[in-house]
């Protein structure tokens, strides 16, 4: 295994022990609310000082952007950046639910090249690394097992996948295009992306730009890794150009490769 990446699991399995301790503090669910409108605890804040610190330790000639850091700016001329978000799905933690993650994904050139996906609630870490395969790791164990997309399926089987709070405009159009009658709801990006890359959903659509690349740069290689991908509207690949801010401002779908083959398009039809 790739000695960065091993760094990355050990960050991440931290982060995770970390989060469970944190979220028993007093407080730890009462959220505050951001400029955007976001929620945001104490966990987070304390798990974006923590992954800061590690990361700028491991790797000091990297750059880090966090979601609850102070700037999100990126210098310029950095080849290696880090796109981290310490505390996906904030609102369902503020619930106290199971399903927020913690994210960290590493660009080379703005190219996706590490990924984890962290589940505190479960002892597991979904990771990938490019051209490596992708994977989810049972912390209790140790044990690692590969992440594959449903390559195949019956058209009648296939699965949507969708947010816990709101039903996304475009997904109507889309269930009904691709004739969709089973869904799924699930909370954080990260843990999103897990699903679909372990086979248990085919699609998720989000059409209303407000996601980051702390949020997708990982859940995006861990699909690419394991037979899926994260494309706009126009079926192209994400770009993460920190000179183009570090904000996704168009809608994106997750879907299998199966699915973006064989109905390519019937979504360019649903997705205009």
């Amino acid at each position: 295994m790739n000695q960065e990446l091993e760094i990355l699991l050990k960050i991440t399995e931290q982060a995770n022990a970390h989060a469970m301790e944190w979220s028993q503090l007093s407080g730890a669910n009462d959220p505050e609310i951001k400029d955007d409108g976001s929620p945001v605890t104490v966990v987070d804040k304390k798990l974006n000082q923590f992954l800061s610190d590690q990361i700028r330790s491991h790797f000091p000639n990297d750059g880090f952007v966090g979601e609850e850091s102070d700037s999100h700016a990126v210098p310029i001329g950095l080849d290696r950046v880090w796109y981290v978000d310490p505390l996906d799905g904030t609102k369902e933690f503020v619930k106290g639910t199971n399903e927020w993650s913690t994210i960290l994904g590493l660009c080379e050139s703005n190219v996706p090249v590490l990924a984890t996906v962290g589940h505190p609630t479960e002892n597991f870490v979904y990771y990938a690394q490019k051209g490596k395969g992708a994977f989810r790791r049972n912390s209790l164990t140790g044990k690692d097992e590969p992440l594959s997309t449903r390559s195949s399926f019956n058209p009648e089987d296939l699965m949507m996948l969708g947010s816990q709070t709101k039903i996304d405009p475009s997904e109507p159009a889309l269930m009904s295009e691709l004739n969709i009658v089973q869904k799924m709801k699930h909370g954080s990006i990260g843990l999103k992306a897990a699903v679909i890359a372990r086979g248990d959903a085919d699609l998720y659509v989000n059409s209303h730009g407000w996601c980051s690349y702390w949020d997708l740069v990982a859940s995006d290689l861990i699909l690419q890794e394991s037979g899926g991908q994260i494309l706009d509207f126009d079926l192209n690949p994400l770009k993460y150009d920190p000179k183009l801010g570090v904000r996704v401002d168009r809608g994106f779908i997750m879907a299998t490769n199966a699915v973006i083959d064989q109905y390519r398009a019937k979504l360019m039809e649903a997705l205009q």
